[in-house]
């Protein structure tokens, strides 16, 4: 009897000991225990052979790479005992699993066929059908799809064979005959170096997850032919603080995929946040195409998601929600993300579309869409085509013309099914701002819509009218308390379409009040400075606007404790009119001053007002070796240079819990990429932290005590006092009371010394973005001496 009770207990033991697995690349072998740093695992299909157990955790060695494999988790965890995909190390560079393959067999000369004209084809192991080829790798660098061009009626003018439709400029064709086809004009197999593809079979993720309550927490993700991440009939699935998409040939996460699904159907209630969803892949598509690069694709099925502090970027449609037929989308929270897709012929920030029967009742989808920032698109802001649906609190800005000839469009906001209007009933739509849209400020296709508190401001020229909204084949819709700006209009000035049959100026459309199935009241037009009425660093709304406190009582449609995307706690009976309670332009934030660029209490933007500030972070080279996706999409004038951000535990370099590449601006501030909202750092930190703060060609700086986070952003001012920096005289004296980081180290070795003169004068009169550019000031010339004259023999204080 007690030996079969302490057989239970040890079962019940092992059953509930909790594992954690470290896999190394460079270190590991598939034959060690896996289970200490000293002794991990090597490879993917050795972690795929463990059978995991809720609690456990697989870490991943930063700085690494695991190519051409699939990662499976086909185990779930608990709501108490998660299941953990993370990493380990001290590196700044997140473990990479890529799917991103050499095409196989590509570099057999008999395996292509010459079909004439330069083109060359290849027999591919598997079929295409359901997920060809489309994104391809020649030496190294990404060809476009031989699809440039459209016969008239959106289809690729190519017969599929290869013989038309490629070029020396669109180099690839994949058919779904499991052929590919090549421009080259040589055999491929000896005239390139590499030929490469998103990675493993049609329908393939580089990481699917099939169990439940599984985390994905710090990694970067790449690749595969389906995708990058499958949420596989996956409930309760986190992923957080990760990279994204780059290289996948379709989607960057896909929630309820219908590949590989376990026996649980749907994937609910999973959050998203904290990550940078980004393809890296420049789209020239011309025409519609089934093949639409997904950032975020939320099922037909899949409910109850949290999509929130995303960065996402590049892909035709960023965040789609697909509420079809067989089972709504409902209930998700799309919140203070940032989409933007410059690099795309056509995209759009969030869509929720409908299936084809234009007798499902979807009215009551629910999702809401508040506080992000969309811009950058040519096509569409946010499209509705399911009904019951809150949008709020979105800044939504520089909408141009698609150059696909599916859909001409530029629009901010539409409400536009699908398939049936009956599927477009009772959207609410408020407190928005929508900035220079090209063609249509908001589009009107469905039902009993309200339409509160929106500014509509156009500073540039439109195709159609300066504020362009069209309510057509709509009825029972609100629009009350909106505001519209646009240079030189006036009352008079024709800006509303009603039905697609009658053109009016306000006076006219406030007088359509009842009509038209119409309630129009309290609208404003403003005519004046456009700077009285909004900031358009911030779109926030300067001291005497018009729009502060002028919007309609929205208490009854949000909760109390409200907050902006800002952070701003917004008044819900008297709100101002757009997105924006509060500025944040003069809110305390991480602050520092360079000496180079400094001068009567800001900072010069020189290398901004040239154009040389580069759109990606550039701190990727020693002495640095950072390897962050920080990108600049809409470079604000007030931006000084870019800065590197560390959090450490304690003073030493082998601390470092965080880095970020963050812009610096001319008042001292440090913010995100967008050069307005204050840095932030993952979720997943906590506590106090000391800061340090590196430059091209200025002396580090520490902070001379540990600094407590505050909603994932720091509130520290080095400028103040010479005490705030870590060591003695670390910080060079600019006015009375202002303090700043010493300039003139130009190799960025800690030392300010004779070297950097000698590199100041190896590039005299050279101008663009150059460390020897001491003031910041191009080009460089003998005033840039002033600097390492002034502080030679100058070391940091930073450990």
């Amino acid at each position: 009897m007690i030996k079969i009770f302490i057989a239970i207990l040890l079962i019940n033991i092992s059953v509930y000991t909790q594992t954690t697995y470290y896999v190394s690349y460079s270190e590991g072998k598939d034959s060690n225990p896996g289970t200490t740093q000293s002794l991990p695992f090597k490879t993917i299909d050795k972690v795929n052979s463990i059978k995991l157990i809720p609690g456990d955790k697989i870490l991943f060695k930063k700085g690494e790479t695991w190519m051409g494999k699939r990662l499976i988790i086909n185990a779930s965890g608990t709501d108490n005992a998660q299941i953990t995909i993370s990493s380990y190390g001290t590196s700044n560079i997140k473990p990479i699993i890529s799917l991103k393959s050499p095409i196989p067999n590509w570099d057999i000369s008999s395996n292509w066929t010459y079909n004439g004209n330069n083109i060359w084809h290849i027999q591919l192991p598997f079929e295409n059908q359901n997920n060809p080829i489309d994104r391809l790798w020649l030496n190294g660098n990404e060809e476009y799809y031989g699809c440039g061009s459209t016969d008239g009626d959106g289809k690729p003018a190519t017969n599929g064979d290869g013989t038309s439709g490629i070029n020396s400029s669109w180099k690839f064709i994949a058919g779904g005959n499991g052929i590919l086809y090549i421009y080259s004009n040589s055999n491929p197999a000896t005239s390139f170096s590499s030929m490469e593809y998103a990675g493993g079979n049609p329908g393939d993720y580089t990481i699917s997850v099939l169990g439940d309550y599984i985390v994905l927490d710090g990694i970067d993700v790449q690749g595969g032919m389906r995708g990058s991440v499958g949420l596989c009939g996956a409930d309760n699935a986190v992923i957080k603080n990760c990279n994204i998409g780059k290289y996948s040939n379709w989607v960057g996460i896909e929630g309820n995929s219908s590949s590989y699904l376990s026996s649980d159907k749907t994937s609910d209630y999973c959050i998203i946040e904290n990550d940078t969803i980004y393809s890296a892949w420049k789209y020239k598509y011309y025409y519609y195409t089934a093949r639409t690069p997904y950032g975020i694709y939320i099922g037909n099925g899949a409910n109850n998601w949290v999509v929130k502090n995303n960065f996402i970027k590049d892909w035709w449609m960023n965040i789609f929600g697909n509420a079809s037929s067989g089972g709504t989308t409902q209930n998700c929270l799309i919140e203070n993300n940032e989409i933007t897709s410059p690099d795309f012929t056509y995209a759009k920030g969030w869509q929720v579309a409908t299936g084809p029967n234009p007798n499902e009742n979807m009215s009551k989808t629910r999702w809401i869409f508040r506080n992000n920032y969309i811009h950058d698109l040519k096509a569409c802001g946010i499209q509705l085509g399911t009904g019951g649906n809150f949008v709020y609190g979105n800044i939504i800005a520089n909408i141009t013309l698609s150059q696909n000839s599916h859909a001409a469009e530029a629009v901010g906001i539409e409400i536009f099914p699908d398939y049936s209007p009956n599927n477009c009933d009772s959207n609410f739509v408020f407190n928005n701002t929508i900035f220079n849209i090209k063609k249509y400020g908001t589009i009107e296709f469905g039902n009993h819509t309200r339409w509160y508190n929106n500014a509509l401001i156009n500073t540039g020229t439109s195709l159609y009218p300066p504020i362009s909204i069209v309510a057509a084949n709509s009825s029972n819709d609100i629009y009350s308390n909106n505001l519209y700006f646009s240079e030189g209009a006036n009352q008079s000035t024709t800006m509303f379409n009603i039905n697609g049959i009658k053109s009016v100026n306000l006076t006219d459309w406030l007088g359509l009040n009842s009509s038209y199935s119409l309630s129009i009241k309290n609208e404003k037009l403003f005519v004046g400075n456009l700077s009285s009425l909004i900031n358009l660093l911030d779109f926030s709304l300067p001291d005497g606007s018009v729009a502060i406190n002028a919007g309609k009582d929205i208490s009854s449609l949000v909760p109390a404790g409200l907050t902006d995307r800002y952070g701003n706690i917004i008044n819900l009976r008297q709100p101002n009119i757009g997105a924006i309670a509060k500025s944040l332009l003069d809110q305390s934030q991480l602050k520092i001053y360079l000496e180079g660029p400094y001068k009567d209490g800001k900072m010069s933007t020189y290398l901004n007002e040239d154009g040389y500030i580069p759109k990606y972070q550039p701190y990727n080279t020693a002495p640095w070796n950072y390897n962050g996706t920080e990108y600049i999409s809409n470079l604000t004038s007030n931006v000084v240079d870019w800065v590197l951000v560390e959090l450490r535990r304690n003073t030493s370099s082998s601390s470092i819990a965080a880095v970020k590449a963050a812009l610096l601006n001319s008042n001292g501030n440090i913010t995100s990429t967008d050069g307005i909202t204050p840095l932030k750092f993952d979720t997943s930190l906590t506590g106090s932290y000391y800061v340090v703060i590196k430059h091209r060609n200025h002396l580090a700086v520490m902070s001379s005590i540990p600094v407590q986070l505050k909603n994932s952003s720091i509130q520290f001012d080095f400028t103040t006092s010479e005490s705030k920096a870590f060591g003695q005289n670390s910080l060079v004296k600019l006015d009375n009371g202002v303090y700043g980081m010493f300039g003139g180290d130009m190799d960025g070795n800690g030392t300010i010394e004779k070297q950097d003169i000698i590199g100041i004068s190896q590039k005299l009169f050279s101008t663009g973005y150059l460390e020897e550019d001491a003031d910041m000031k191009p080009p460089v010339n003998v005033l840039d001496y002033k600097f390492p004259n002034l502080n030679m023999s100058k070391s940091t204080n930073t450990p």
